[in-house]
């Protein structure tokens, strides 16, 4: 009985933890009428044997310039939707683990990333690389593919979107009731091509073409171009585009009143949702200070999900792979059984010239010490599934591996090319990867050599990129993103408006430290709660037991400080070894009164001789 009880828990402990792991991630595109949503279910047959083009977004749903492109992909399938016959739009969310196989089969390096594919597609083929853009521009890509795709193989039942070569009375000799011609600027100008896209399923009553120059028979004193020409029971009209507005739209409308149907809905610049399903409990606010189940989520998504996606890691990917690795096994204050699983990850490496994504996937989920499952993130929980998570977790791991190494010794070598290494070649959302690199050449990473100058400039950085992100689509309206520290959490580390670095770097030290990571959020249940707080202590000085009873890291940091000023010194205490203002002050005081005591005693000692000497001249010598 006791082991079916047993059982029944690891099985209800197991399903929790599935549960939690999907409520972490959000599909931008679920409720979306308009871009199909794919995934490893019908990924495949969508894709394969169609007689129309496929546009298809690889996205990752936590990556911010994924979220902030997901309303012009929406608009890209709203404006393409009478292309249906050929080009449908679609999106799969590489932030699942169950697409992960997919996004990696298709080499997708970073998000989000555009990939088309040609009619007749089959398994093995892998599309044709574009780089997403706004709105007209994507449209325009969209439309050069496709007039590629009919330049090569002429689909069927595809209207011609290749200039016309005959008459004007081959033009108006159709038994179409009207009759439509598109003069562009030149063969790469859009307009006539997205207009036939536009009005393809009118055909029977729509003879439209485009031409670079009028055909035979046609006469026309306008120079502007582009130029829409219209014969409609033996009237014709000449049409230009005017007052700014887009052609496409001019023409367009013009076009659906000939033929009786309603102008173009204009669709409107919302946003797509990206809301809680409904049922789903409000989520819980996020907590204060650095928790241990934030670094394993973390360092789990980075090697199980974010380095395994890679379809084949070899030379400098390899190569920083390792760095990236030694530096966790080194300096990340782990619990024994993730450092265990960071050593093995490392000796599996060693000695490799590569390494397949999928071999690493293998031996990471056949390991002996395995990294632990996903479970719901704590300081790291934004106020909806699509906030914070993994990159919040990315930059508490980047401080806590920083400040470790400077705690271990402030003179040792930076440890930031390594993170350097990992976000350039791993860190999977493009734009946020590239503005990094930009950042860090900018800023002189490499010139960094210190760690504990490596901790400091990692802490500038991070404010950078908080202050160029305020008020950002993405940021988390209950956790704006704001300079750290505040004054709230640490006024001893400003001098006047401006930080002062050496007490920063030792509030860091107080925030970030081995000694002050909580344990809470570790396990779903009491039982492997409690083995795995053993555990993590069994891992930690002595003292850390005692800051474990502070949940609250900024009340424990504003604790330290007051105690300071009680003190006389407006400074929070330093890792040992560290020399700070206070000690410096000190010296000056310990100083200044030497000296003063000095010039005392000096003073003394002269007027004591000249006391003596005027007294003995007086009275004389003894008879």
């Amino acid at each position: 009985m006791r082991l079916l009880a047993i059982v029944i828990l690891l099985f209800s402990a197991t399903a929790a933890t599935d549960d939690d792991d999907e409520d972490d991630i959000v599909d931008l595109y679920a409720k979306d009428d308009a871009v199909v949503h794919m995934d490893h279910t019908n990924f495949d047959s969508l894709l394969y044997g169609k007689q129309h083009v496929w546009v298809v977004e690889f996205y990752n749903s936590w990556c911010g310039h994924c979220q902030l492109y997901a309303p012009t992909w929406h608009r890209v399938a709203q404006q393409t939707a009478k292309w249906d016959r050929v080009v449908k739009v679609g999106a799969i969310n590489c932030a699942r683990s169950e697409n992960l196989a997919l996004c990696r089969n298709f080499d997708i390096g970073g998000y989000p990333w555009i990939k088309m594919f040609k009619p007749l597609a089959k398994e093995g083929d892998i599309g044709k690389m574009k780089k997403h853009k706004p709105l007209e521009e994507m449209l325009d890509v969209i439309v050069d593919y496709v007039t590629e795709v009919q330049s090569a193989s002429h689909p069927p039942l595809w209207p011609n979107l290749a200039p016309f070569q005959g008459s004007l009375s081959d033009i108006i000799g159709s038994p179409q009731p009207v009759h439509a011609i598109v003069l562009d600027k030149s063969a790469e100008s859009h307009v006539g091509r997205q207009l036939i896209l536009d009005l393809s399923s009118q055909e029977q009553r729509l003879k439209l073409v485009r031409v670079l120059q009028p055909p035979a028979g046609l006469t026309l004193k306008e120079t502007a171009r582009p130029l829409l020409v219209t014969y409609r029971r033996g009237a014709r009209e000449v049409l230009a585009s005017h007052d700014g507005l887009p052609p496409r739209r001019v023409f367009g409308d013009a076009l659906r009143r000939m033929l009786g149907l309603a102008a173009e809905e204009v669709p409107a610049n919302g946003t797509v949702s990206t809301a809680d399903p409904v049922g789903r409990p409000a989520p819980l606010a996020a907590d204060d200070g650095v928790f241990m189940v934030d670094l394993e989520n973390t360092v789990g998504y980075a090697l199980q999900h974010e380095v395994v996606g890679r379809k084949l890691i070899a030379g400098e990917q390899l190569a920083a792979l390792r760095e990236f690795v030694q530096l966790l096994v080194t300096h990340l204050p782990g619990r024994r059984s993730v450092m265990q699983a960071l050593t093995g990850v490392s000796a599996l490496l060693k000695g490799r010239q590569q390494i397949s994504g999928e071999d690493l996937q293998q031996h990471l989920a056949a390991a002996e010490h395995r990294l632990p499952a996903h479970r719901p993130w704590r300081g790291c929980r934004g106020s909806q599934p699509q906030f914070r998570g993994y990159p919040c977790g990315l930059w508490s791991l980047f401080h806590t591996l920083t400040v470790h190494a400077h705690q271990q010794d402030p003179a040792a070598a930076s440890v930031l090319p390594a993170i350097h290494g990992y976000v350039k070649h791993f860190f999977s959302c493009a734009h946020c990867s590239q503005h990094f690199q930009e950042m860090a050449a900018h800023d002189g990473l490499f010139n960094v050599t210190r760690a504990d100058r490596a901790a400091v400039w990692l802490w500038t950085a991070h404010n950078k990129v908080n202050k160029r992100l305020a008020g950002d689509a993405t940021e988390d309206p209950r956790h704006p993103k704001l300079q750290f520290p505040t004054r709230k959490q640490c006024q001893a580390c400003f001098s006047g408006d401006e930080y002062y670095p050496a007490i920063v770097l030792s509030f860091l030290g107080s925030f970030y430290g081995q000694d002050v990571i909580q344990l809470d959020g570790l396990s779903t249940n009491a039982p492997v709660a409690a083995s795995a707080s053993a555990d993590a202590a069994a891992a930690r000085p002595p003292d850390a037991v005692v800051e474990e009873k502070s949940r609250n890291r900024v009340e424990a940091v504003a604790r330290r400080v007051h105690q300071s000023r009680l003190a006389g010194l407006r400074i929070v205490p330093a890792p040992p070894g560290q020399i700070t203002s206070g000690d410096v002050n000190l010296c000056v005081m310990l100083w200044t009164f030497s000296f003063l005591t000095l010039v005392l005693a000096f003073f003394l000692f002269r007027m004591k001789r000249r006391y003596k000497r005027k007294y003995s001249n007086a009275y004389g010598p003894f008879s």
